[in-house]
């Protein structure tokens, strides 16, 4: 996954980014970004930056609300440290209770 685009969503920052390389993982149309075919024209960008900035400023605000709550629940690594910790406890929990 695109390292550059977690780190724009960690501040919040709405995504366009063409979809190829698990992209689409990172990035839901309409939600916190928008996605553009990998074979997509200057034109075609530049009409989705200007799709971008004709939203209004409460659609912005909770595009960047997203793209951050996407972030902080998969990517962020705090979440992902504590959940790897707590399903080594749960597995440890699981062996013990067998033996």
């Amino acid at each position: 996954l695109p390292v550059v685009l977690m780190e724009a969503m960690s501040w919040s920052l709405p995504i366009i980014a063409t979809n190829v390389g698990g992209v689409s993982e990172l990035v839901e149309e309409n939600l916190n970004g928008f996605l553009l075919n990998s074979n997509t024209s200057a034109d075609e960008v530049a009409a989705k930056i200007k799709t971008f900035y004709a939203l209004t400023s409460s659609e912005k605000k909770a595009m960047s609300k997203a793209a951050y709550r996407l972030w902080k629940s998969k990517f962020n690594s705090e979440t992902n440290y504590y959940e790897f910790f707590q399903n080594i406890l749960n597995s440890w929990i699981i062996i013990v209770n067998f033996h």
